[in-house]
């Protein structure tokens, strides 16, 4: 501890401490940051569930379900006396508080019907049911600098006055009800046909759209069964077809975009820049699939392909509406993004010897396109007409990702270095170094990948089992951002690099180190173009190891007893981004790819016990 804080007799509080110099710099002594600026999550989480099934007849059955879900939440941000006044705002120190309750009210009965009919060459499975979904949102919190008993971290401490100081209370309740029905109706056990149904009510779109309804049908037929001449124990054993449509609606993630809300404040209530949208509808996916399952050479070889295109409508965007309207945005539905791709798996099992193996691979194609964002959408109060033809969703440090039609989701562009006739790199011949843009962006590629692969294989012999799994990742770009923060303090391996080789090698000229990494990597303006990756990558995903332990010998009520070593993400085979670009930059579908000190992916390792009685 004496390395990076001292104890203060005078103000009776441990203080930091920079031994090389004072302390009011603008850095964060990082040993003091670890130690020091907590951040504490409390969480309890309490589940119910009751389920109560009536057989009315052996063909047709009742069911209710009840659940109830509550998560209390406490979020605790404690900054000691002395951390910097960026962070702070005061020498006492500084503490936040915000509880957050969540709690899902959830309620469904359904009837089940299972009926075989004339001489049981049909049969009939059918669910019909409605379902209730409340969901409530409570939070409030203080946060403020100390007053003036140091690293006392109690709301009752906390500088009322001070302009830092900030509290908040706010909340919702949503309600979802419905009604659903699905219904299978098979002959012969040879073909099939599945139709559902269903329709919602949202509270989020209260004083829009009442309610919502979609559907889908598909059938489905086994060949094999169909024309059994076709079946053979030696090769074909198994053959089915299959196709539907199905359509999906969604209501919005948000409450209160087709209402007007007022925000209180220590003034009263206060008008909203938001818009509200009385227009507002549900978002619809229509998609078809279609596939087929084969079975061949003795059920050895099993084959499953499908292919899918979807097609997403009236999709929420937030768009900005001019100054003379009085408001800033308002939600509206538009644009039109398609996905169509193909799945296939492909599982082999054959002895080897005394051993018994299988082998399995999975492949997946996925190509995303925008057919169309917002075209010459009215607003229904005023009358103003808006098209959208590009959406700039932002970015940070070099970075945008901007929707355009014709493009991907997951496109992003970057800035870049000024280039020559030629298209290299346009190097000053004054001070040998290369020279930025000015505020151009440059489309870079897309986050997402041209196809994945997996392959696994497990073995087993006299109880023991062994299986590893291996995934492959094709195509795709990502952004380092850390790298390129790393490269600015000279920090990182490729600087360190740099620096030892006299300069940077570039287009036959060798770079100033200092010069070129303090013109291509920021803090604020990095030129990203120069962090860009290949999101290419292969490992070792899976790995286990058990064995099956003879305990019914002695104990007859234990039916199984497995012991297992497992292993996740093991080992990474080939990778040449900085990070791995399979981590998450967020949980939403935008900004994707981009690292900015993310935490490292990780290896896990442990045991595994299975016991069956």
């Amino acid at each position: 501890m004496k390395y990076f804080e001292r104890y203060d007799a005078d103000r009776n509080f441990p203080v930091q401490y920079w031994p090389w110099g004072d302390m009011s710099m603008s850095m964060q002594n990082p040993y003091w940051t670890t130690e020091r600026d907590k951040f504490i999550n409390h969480k309890e989480r309490h589940i119910f569930t009751a389920s109560l099934k009536y057989d009315i007849a052996p063909w047709i059955s009742l069911t209710g379900r009840v659940k109830y879900d509550r998560n209390d939440d406490r979020y605790e941000k404690k900054y000691a006396a002395s951390t910097i006044n960026q962070f702070a705002h005061s020498d006492t120190g500084f503490y936040g508080l915000t509880h957050q309750n969540t709690r899902q009210y959830y309620a469904e009965a359904f009837a089940n019907i299972n009926k075989y009919f004339d001489q049981e060459r049909w049969n009939i499975t059918a669910t019909i049911g409605t379902s209730y979904d409340q969901r409530n949102l409570d939070r409030d919190g203080w946060e403020g600098p100390l007053a003036k008993v140091p690293n006392l971290f109690t709301v009752s401490n906390v500088l009322t006055t001070d302009p830092n100081t900030k509290h908040n209370q706010s909340g919702y309740e949503t309600r979802k009800m419905g009604l659903y029905g699905s219904a299978q109706l098979g002959y012969r056990s040879m073909a099939y046909l599945d139709v559902t149904a269903r329709n919602d009510w949202s509270s989020k779109l209260a004083g829009a759209q009442k309610s919502f309804f979609y559907w889908s049908a598909g059938i489905s037929g086994i060949w094999t069964e169909i024309f059994p001449q076709i079946k053979s124990d030696n090769y074909l054993n198994y053959f089915k077809t299959r196709i539907s449509y199905s359509e999906v609606g969604n209501d919005p993630t948000d409450p209160f975009l087709t209402m007007t809300t007022y925000p209180v404040t220590n003034a009263g209530p206060s008008t909203s820049t938001f818009k509200k949208n009385a227009d507002l509808t549900a978002e619809r996916t229509k998609s078809w699939e279609a596939g087929i399952d084969l079975v061949l050479f003795r059920n050895k070889l099993r084959i499953n392909a499908t292919l899918y295109h979807s097609r997403t409508y009236n999709q929420f965007f937030n768009i900005k509406l001019p100054e003379t309207s009085g408001y800033t945005n308002m939600w509206v539905n538009g644009g039109r993004v398609d996905n169509k791709g193909v799945e296939l798996t492909a599982r082999f099992n054959q002895p080897l010897g005394p051993v018994e193996w299988e082998t399995y691979m999975t492949w997946t194609l996925n190509r995303n396109k925008v057919k169309k964002l917002i075209t010459n959408y009215v607003d229904p109060e005023s009358g103003e007409t808006y098209s959208l033809g590009q959406m700039d969703l932002g970015g940070f440090n070099g970075v945008r990702q901007t929707i355009t039609e014709g493009g991907t989701l997951g496109d992003f562009y970057v800035r870049t270095l000024k280039t020559d006739e030629r298209g290299g790199y346009y190097i000053d011949t004054q001070n040998y170094n290369v020279v930025p843009t000015a505020n151009e962006y440059k489309y870079a590629g897309t986050t997402l990948p041209n196809y994945n692969l997996s392959w696994g294989n497990t073995f087993g012999w006299k109880g023991f089992h062994l299986g590893f799994l291996f995934t492959y990742r094709n195509g795709g770009r990502v952004v380092s951002l850390t790298q390129s923060l790393m490269d600015a303090y000279g920090t990182s391996q490729a600087s360190a690099d740099a620096r030892d080789n006299g300069g940077v090698d570039l287009q036959g000229f060798k770079i100033d180190a200092h010069n070129y990494y303090t013109t291509v990597a920021s803090s604020t303006s990095t030129i990203a173009s120069q962090y860009v990756y290949s999101a290419t990558n292969l490992r070792l995903q899976e790995l286990s190891f058990g064995y099956d332990v003879p305990v019914n010998k002695w104990v007859s009520w234990i039916h199984g007893f497995n012991v297992s070593f497992v292993a996740h993400n093991l080992w990474m085979i080939y990778n040449k981004a900085p990070f791995d670009p399979e981590m998450t930059a967020s949980t939403g579908t935008y900004n994707q790819g981009i690292d900015y000190f993310m935490q490292p992916s990780l290896r896990t390792m442990g045991f595994s016990v299975k016991v069956k009685f």
